[in-house]
């Protein structure tokens, strides 16, 4: 037989695939947003978001940077962290900045350059020739050995994705599950009650 599916919709999306949206309240807009009723107050609103995050729920944070000939927007990179460069809390015309990890410099924080050992996470060493870090451990990747590889939870332990999928190793690794499988490591087996999928 085949398993059946059910997508878990976050709050203010509903559809079998999660594909309809409406807000009732600032809440559905995580904090990042306002909600904006419809002129017949029907309850089909719309986030209004604030500058630095997009998407229908604000859920995605862009840091501001949004790159109009390709449509699309810009993150931090590199572990960096959006923050607000002018004034608090988040709010309509507000200037949004990275702020960038040891050794990480650009707008976005995607050029890494390490300058001796600190600069380099997870026991990592400086090679000051080609200003990248050597990881030490096998569970972790980057220039800065900052990102978990796929499947690991902690310093070697862990099999990659589970058996259950390949590692994609991008700015951030992630594991790209094999079919009927999902999770972090792709673990979870989509079949239930020892059914066949």
């Amino acid at each position: 037989g085949h398993g059946l599916f059910e997508c878990s919709c976050r709050s203010g999306f509903s559809g079998p695939f999660c594909e309809a949206f409406t807000c009732k309240s600032d809440s559905v807009c995580h904090g990042r947003g306002q909600c904006i009723l419809d002129d017949d107050h029907t309850y089909r609103g719309h986030c209004n978001c604030f500058h630095g995050y997009s998407g229908r729920d604000c859920y995605y944070d862009t840091c501001g940077r949004e790159n109009i000939t390709r449509n699309n927007t810009y993150l931090c990179f590199g572990g960096g962290e959006c923050t607000v460069l002018s004034g608090t809390p988040p709010r309509l015309g507000q200037i949004f900045g990275c702020r960038c990890r040891p050794g990480f410099t650009g707008e976005a924080c995607d050029s890494f350059i390490c300058a001796g050992n600190r600069d380099c996470a997870n026991d990592g060493t400086c090679d000051e020739n080609t200003g990248l870090c050597t990881c030490k451990h096998s569970s972790f990747a980057g220039s800065d050995c900052g990102i978990a590889n796929c499947g690991y939870w902690g310093r070697d332990e862990a099999s990659l994705c589970s058996g259950h999928g390949k590692c994609i190793k991008t700015l951030e690794s992630r594991c790209l599950c094999d079919d009927n499988y999902t999770g972090k490591n792709c673990s979870s087996s989509l079949c239930t009650s020892g059914g066949e999928c």
